[in-house]
Parts: structure tokens; sequence; C-alpha cells
């Protein structure tokens, strides 16, 4: 069994994420997300816009404006198309492991997309994208509210979230 190298794998994503965001039209953007699924076997990239967000809440006024803001699966780019990120996906997903490390190689592999977002949060790689720019981690098959909101809290400050 190979083990896994976690800087490489993440210094290989910060570089990718690097050169998708400085590769979107900036002044609209409102949200960054990264994303997995349940078992920790891919990494997504998404954003949003104000526009789009703003047509959302528009559009379905009986929705709780939250749920556009939060919720990547509703932005405007959910899973940007990009063949490097897609090969991180295949190593994520090639990843060998035992059935008794599998819960804990999913839960550090969650914690290293999250801590990746909070390494581009202290470089300043968002802060042209104004002080209402949310930054999301989800996993994509899963209802685990606490996971969510604690790294929602974990990315944000606190006044976008009372």
């Amino acid at each position: 069994m190979n083990k896994f190298d976690y800087i490489k794998f993440q210094n290989d994503l910060l570089s990718i994420l690097n050169d998708v965001i400085s590769n979107l039209e900036q002044k609209d953007i409102c949200g960054f997300s990264l994303s997995s699924d349940e078992d920790a076997r891919s990494v997504n990239a998404s954003f949003n816009t104000k526009k789009h967000l703003l047509k959302c809440w528009e559009e379905d006024q009986d929705e709780d404006k939250q749920y556009y803001k939060w919720y990547p699966a509703e932005w405007k780019e959910e899973g940007i198309n990009n063949d490097n990120l897609n090969q991180l996906s295949l190593e994520l997903f090639n990843l060998k492991h035992s059935e008794e490390d599998a819960e804990l190689t999913k839960k550090a592999i969650f914690e290293l997309l999250v801590d990746t977002l909070k390494k581009l949060k202290e470089t300043g790689t968002f802060n042209s994208f104004g002080n209402e720019f949310v930054l999301v981690f989800n996993v994509t098959d899963s209802d685990n509210l606490e996971d969510d909101l604690r790294w929602i809290k974990e990315l944000n400050s606190e006044n976008l979230f009372l």
C-alpha cells in the first residue's frame, strides 16, 4: 500500500486553484467552494456570482436566502471543469487504504481541503472579491449539518452568517 503524500497533494491543489481563481472574472464573484463526495474520492471547485445569487433570490422568494448563499449546488458554476483538478480527483479515487483506515483517511482529506481554502484565504487570494464573499467546503452526498456549519465558521468571518 503506497502512502498518500498529503503535502504534495495540497501543494498541487493550491497551484491549480490559484490558476483557476486568477482566470475568474473577479468583480462579480461572491463565493468559492471546494467539495468532495462522502467517501472523499473526489475534489471539485465551484464559484458563485452576485448576479446569479440575486437572480436565485428573485426567482425563489419563498426559499431562505441563506440557502442560495451557502449551497454550492445552486451556484453559478458547480464543478469547474479543469483537467488538473480532475487528475487530483483521480488520485483520490485510486487511493488505496484498508477498511480500518477508511474513516480516518476520509476525515484527513476533508480537513486537508478545508485547510487548502484557509491557506488561499491567508495568502490574500480572495481579497479582491469584496466583503460579502464566502468560502465553503461541503460534502456532496452528506447531510451532516454539524460539520457543514463548523467548516463555514472556520472559513468565514462571523458577520457573514449571523
